[in-house]
């Protein structure tokens, strides 16, 4: 299982990438949180936004009471189990905090996200031209660009079993030619867990199958160079 963390962690570190500079506001934050880039542009669901994560060492009500003086009381907040959501519209821009506290003894931790509304896409098809086995549901379908290599990140859903979906995607891309790198499955007699590597010349292929319930999570990460 450890093998498969790390793989997990690496695909999603794919996503930690820096592309050319674009006209985003500055998300401004109090001194007290430490913020860390996630993605300087990327697309979600047809949607151009910028990320960061961050880390605070004042609690979530210091944090909610910057943000609505910062806003002047317009803010929206929402709360999400296990999420506290303060959300903000101005000017064509989307502003959303999204605060966790974990743990009352450890520091609280969460995302900030600005999304530029005028670049929204409505003819955007989530997970368009990705192969998928029947039940399949697309979450999240993100691109970027770092310096000239373009990835893609689906989050997909479905009732098929991780076995299922490891078999499916196996026999689907090798008969496109991918050749597999590694695989690692949960070592128990019922698979709830597996990953899967594969190139094809100088592109690459990292998928992660997870049970959430009754369903299986998919995430997809796809690289061409």
């Amino acid at each position: 299982m450890k093998k498969l963390s790390l793989l997990l962690l690496l695909f999603f570190m794919l996503l930690l990438t820096a592309v050319t500079a674009w006209s985003m506001p500055v998300f401004k934050a109090p001194d007290f949180m430490q913020l860390t880039i996630v993605a300087d542009k990327m697309t979600l669901n047809g949607l151009d936004m910028k990320t960061y994560t961050f880390e605070s060492s004042k609690p979530v009500a210091e944090i909610e009471k910057f943000y609505q003086e910062l806003w002047s009381g317009k803010a929206k907040q929402t709360k999400v189990m296990p999420w506290n959501i303060i959300s903000y519209a101005d000017d064509g821009f989307l502003y959303v905090v999204q605060i966790r506290e974990d743990n009352p003894l450890s520091s609280v931790t969460g995302l900030l996200s600005i999304s530029d509304l005028k670049t929204l896409n409505k003819n955007f098809v989530r997970g368009k031209g990705f192969p998928m086995p029947g039940s399949s549901v697309v979450i999240n379908d993100i691109t970027g660009n770092d310096s000239g290599k373009r990835s893609r990140t689906l989050v997909i859903e479905n009732t098929k079993s991780v076995a299922d979906n490891l078999r499916y995607y196996r026999r689907h891309f090798n008969k496109k030619g991918w050749v597999e790198l590694a695989e690692n499955t949960n070592a128990s007699g019922r698979k709830n867990a597996s990953a899967l590597m594969m190139n094809k010349g100088g592109d690459e292929l990292n998928m992660a199958f997870s049970v959430q319930g009754n369903k299986t999570m998919v995430v997809a990460v796809q690289v061409k160079k």
